[in-house]
């Protein structure tokens, strides 16, 4: 329950910051203030719906990094935007933050993981990479889940507009539906990673056992 509430208040603030961006007349002007307020929405709610499972969660690292992130973001959004430069420019340097961000997230949310299990940060090999290999798993499941929501919805949108009906192409195409949507179906990912967390170990297995034949 405290996934799919924290995925539904992620979504909301992803609609309420693509309503304000779209009626500012200069963005750019504003990306040291609308880059920091992205990674806090995304990142400290996606971080508390990862480690919900962990028996002593601990916030006070996960608000540090978020805090950490956001101001670097600031920064880099104060940097980049000079009037007259080209939006490609711009948008370059959005997705290289946000790959750079992503990836010290991902390797930081495994020794978060490993500290709210052991008290240590990084005491045991094995228990930092199954963390994150669990980490990563469940993250392409939520993925691969909202990817089979939406294709299920434009197979709906599609029948209907077969039948003459275009009212739920125009409320599911809808950005005030399309951001709760996807935050809560990748919520509910998650939480069905929970409820099946021993055929995916399984997987994991499998995998790892077939990487080892390869190398």
């Amino acid at each position: 329950m405290m996934m799919l509430l924290l995925a539904l208040l992620q979504g909301l603030g992803l609609l309420l910051m693509h309503n304000w961006v779209i009626g500012l007349k200069t963005p750019g002007a504003y990306y040291s203030m609308i880059w920091p307020l992205y990674v806090v929405i995304v990142s400290l709610p996606l971080s508390l719906m990862m480690l919900a499972s962990e028996p002593r969660l601990k916030f006070k690292p996960i608000v540090s990094f978020v805090v950490i992130a956001a101001a670097s973001a600031s920064y880099m959004g104060w940097v980049s935007w000079v009037g007259g430069i080209s939006r490609y420019e711009i948008d370059q340097h959005i997705w290289i933050f946000g790959l750079c961000v992503f990836a010290t997230w991902f390797i930081g949310l495994a020794f978060l993981g490993h500290y709210c299990v052991y008290q240590r940060w990084a005491s045991h090999y094995v228990a930092l990479f199954n963390i994150a290999w669990r980490n990563a798993v469940k993250m392409l499941t939520a993925g691969m889940f909202v990817g089979l929501f939406w294709a299920a919805l434009a197979l709906l949108v599609g029948l209907f507009k077969v039948l003459g009906i275009r009212f739920f192409d125009e409320l599911i195409f809808n950005r005030h539906f399309v951001y709760p949507a996807i935050t809560l179906s990748f919520g509910l990912g998650l939480s069905l990673y929970a409820a099946r967390e021993e055929a995916l170990a399984e997987f994991k297995r499998a995998t790892l056992q077939v990487l080892g034949w390869l190398l």
